[in-house]
């Protein structure tokens, strides 16, 4: 993955949409992807709010206002 991201395709930034994990491989699965990207030098961004464990909601969890405009982009990494 990681020659793909950053060396062919030249990838900065990539959209985090997650929400809030039950499992525990989702868990230590979105950690390493994370460290990875941290790596890379790519930062992750969202749209809306984040989860109150701070995780960027998945479009589907709920409506957000505003929609995904470049005006609502935040970065997490």
């Amino acid at each position: 993955m990681s020659k793909y991201i950053s060396k062919k395709n030249k990838i900065k930034e990539v959209w985090g949409a997650w929400g809030d994990l039950n499992y525990e491989s989702l868990k230590i699965g979105k950690s390493r992807l994370l460290k990875l990207l941290e790596e890379l030098d790519i930062r992750v961004f969202y749209f809306g709010t984040l989860t109150k464990n701070g995780n960027p909601r998945h479009p589907i969890q709920r409506q957000e206002k505003g929609g995904i405009l470049n005006s609502n982009k935040e970065y997490i990494l």
